[in-house]
């Protein structure tokens, strides 16, 4: 007990000025500062990090519904194709339509080619 109580005694014959006292709530003070500093900071940098997660969450959605929308387009792109193709091929070949025979009349005309055929008459 008497260890103890010299402790004690030293301790308290230690802190005994003023100034020291002053200087160690100034002390914890400082540190409660910067531990509430790097609190928030750490909160701040979470936060930023869970909104990066979110947006990179809605930034995938997006890709893929624009990839399903792609593909949707490609198949409609492929039946339009097929079906300009098959009108294409329904029309007989062998007789040209007027409009054809026209824009043929006006191409040979503009290459001065002298003797044209008797449809460009």
């Amino acid at each position: 007990m008497m260890i103890g109580a010299a402790l004690i005694a030293k301790a308290t014959g230690f802190l005994g000025g003023k100034w020291k006292w002053i200087a160690i709530i100034a002390a914890a003070v400082a540190l409660s500062y910067v531990k509430g500093c790097s609190d928030g900071k750490s909160q701040v940098r979470a936060e930023y990090a869970a909104k990066a997660l979110e947006d990179a969450q809605k930034d995938r959605e997006a890709d893929a519904l624009a990839a399903k929308a792609r593909l949707e387009d490609a198949d409609t792109i492929e039946e339009f194709e097929d079906a300009i193709v098959d009108s294409i091929n329904a029309s007989p070949d062998s007789v040209p339509d007027a409009a054809s025979v026209a824009l043929g009349c006006e191409r040979l005309r503009a290459a001065n080619v002298s003797p044209l055929p008797a449809s460009c008459d």
